[in-house]
């Protein structure tokens, strides 16, 4: 399975909700935006964890 991960994006004026419109343009695969102190697994699924601190 293949996921894209969208990161090192300095978000000042823009939000995920505002990026992940313009990525699904021209992608339609599974899609994450990174976040601060996010993980990922990779094995044999992708899992993104995202910190609840």
């Amino acid at each position: 399975m293949e996921r894209v991960i969208e990161y090192h994006t300095i978000m000042v004026t823009i939000t995920a909700d505002d990026i992940i419109p313009l990525t699904r343009k021209t992608y339609t695969d599974p899609l994450e935006v990174g976040e601060y102190l996010m993980a990922i697994d990779i094995g044999e699924d992708i899992i993104a964890h995202r910190f609840s601190g």
